[in-house]
């Protein structure tokens, strides 16, 4: 049987992994954000013709690319903390159903 203290144990788990997918998510933005910057700030004015406008459109597409991906983390972590309440809340009730017809 799962005591309180494994339920703990175990939504806590779900919870630092839904906080690993946000840290990830949070990294993949600073790191669109620095590129567009960087390019911006440094190469945008330097670097003129054919090259530069298919590496800005390269660029911009993989920023997009990495954007759905971050949304896609988002969505997960969104996911896990809700199983993990979903989770806490049931083996709790469990625990509590087990208690009162162990009394009754």
């Amino acid at each position: 049987m799962t005591d309180l203290s494994t339920i703990n144990i175990n939504y806590e788990n779900m919870i630092h992994q839904a906080e690993i997918l946000e840290e990830t998510a949070g990294r993949l933005d600073n790191l669109n954000r620095n590129e567009e910057a960087d390019f911006d700030g440094t190469l945008k004015g330097a670097w003129e013709g054919e090259n530069a406008a298919l590496f800005q459109a390269k660029s911009a597409e993989r920023r997009l690319r990495m954007d759905e991906v971050r949304e896609r983390l988002l969505a997960n972590a969104r996911s896990i903390r809700e199983a993990a309440e979903n989770y806490k809340q049931a083996e709790i009730t469990a625990l509590e159903l087990i208690e009162e017809s162990n009394l009754g």
